[in-house]
């Protein structure tokens, strides 16, 4: 978006909808960090496998490809891998055709709290859109 040019100012109804929006998007997000808690993982650690298990037919999931997925710098992925890591849900491995590259893969001990916690937050996620709570 142009900084400073033909900006017009927000009419009430945009201003209602974009709290509103922001309102149920804050909502889901505390539903959700409630839930994996329950699991016994952290929201950050539930948000990279959901980013790795989500990740669009075709991407690999690296560590830079997860950073933007996850708007977080490279610096902060790599930290929050190594945690990850030393939880036994993800394992680093290069990749052969450009040893460069490092790929993430969920190891078994990511996948059951993720399979549970995704139950959970899935049908939590129509309690959202219908407003109740």
């Amino acid at each position: 978006m142009a900084k400073g040019k033909n900006l017009q100012p927000l009419q009430e109804s945009e201003y209602l909808a974009l709290a509103e929006f922001r309102y149920q998007l804050r909502r889901f997000l505390r539903f959700m960090e409630d839930e994996v808690r329950d699991v016994g993982l952290n929201p950050q650690q539930w948000q990279l496998v959901l980013a790795v298990k989500g990740l669009p037919r075709g991407q690999t999931p690296t560590i830079s490809r997860l950073a933007e997925r996850m708007q977080l710098n490279h610096n902060s992925m790599v930290e929050l891998v190594d945690r990850c890591e030393e939880h036994g849900l993800v394992r680093r491995t290069r990749l052969d055709s450009d040893r460069r590259q490092v790929v993430l893969s969920i190891m078994p001990e990511g996948e059951a709290p993720a399979a549970s916690s995704g139950q959970r937050v899935s049908s939590g996620t129509a309690q959202c859109r219908s407003g109740a709570g």
